[in-house]
């Protein structure tokens, strides 16, 4: 893959509370309690299913953790002729072993090594609330974005059940502590609002686990303008 410059890595405030285990990044996945498996991995099949819809022959993975939703692609057999990842955890590196057929660095969605209009589909899966310079974020997004092409987010509603759940699954209503601490500087209505602002047009959304108000994540699929 052709690099626009050398970026370096992500700044130290991005990476100094990631776990080295990728696994620990979204522990759901493989989390003892039956409902948060089932909540994290329809998350997984749904973002699939627009993949599948709008068949982009290039995709980027934003904050890939440990590649779940590129090993998906792949095992459903979505066809793309090019796929790649990237996170801020150094760990994610180790996934090019596993994981052949992407292409997995190190680096932050606020500055990419990657040519503009690189990609058909960007996929943002429970991402972007964790970015407090979110416009930049959007910024370069829009620059490695093609024109016509797609987002796929999915985005925390942290309405009053969600954070009860939170409280639930986790014994604290914080953010900041417990199993996959991580601040959440937008709901998923701000992040819609800014990504609408932002040149992009809604095309699709998907509540889980059900509509108002008992919806947790939003999952969505915008297309550029």
């Amino acid at each position: 893959m052709e690099l626009v410059k050398d970026i370096g890595k992500p700044d130290e405030q991005e990476t100094a509370q990631i776990p080295g285990d990728l696994d620990a990044i979204v522990p759901e996945y493989l989390s003892s309690n039956p409902l948060a498996r089932v909540l994290f991995n329809c998350r997984i099949s749904i973002a699939n299913g627009y993949i599948k819809r709008i068949s982009p022959a290039s995709v980027l993975d934003v904050g890939c953790g440990s590649g779940k939703l590129i090993n998906s692609i792949l095992t459903e057999g979505i066809a793309t002729d090019r796929i790649a990842a990237i996170d801020v955890n150094p760990a994610v590196l180790s996934l090019n072993r596993t994981i052949s057929e992407g292409i997995f660095s190190v680096q932050s969605i606020l500055q990419t090594n990657f040519l503009s209009y690189s990609f058909d589909a960007v996929a943002c899966l429970d991402t972007l609330e964790h970015i407090e310079q979110i416009h930049s974020a959007m910024a370069e997004i829009d620059r490695i974005l093609k024109p016509g092409g797609y987002l796929i987010t999915s985005e925390p509603t942290e309405s009053v059940l969600y954070k009860t759940l939170r409280l639930i699954l986790k014994g604290t209503y914080s953010q900041e502590t417990g199993p996959c601490a991580g601040r959440h500087y937008y709901n998923a209505r701000q992040i819609d609002e800014i990504i609408m602002k932002n040149g992009f047009v809604l095309e699709e959304r998907t509540k889980l686990p059900f509509v108002f108000p008992l919806d947790l994540f939003h999952l969505n699929l915008y297309r550029k303008k």
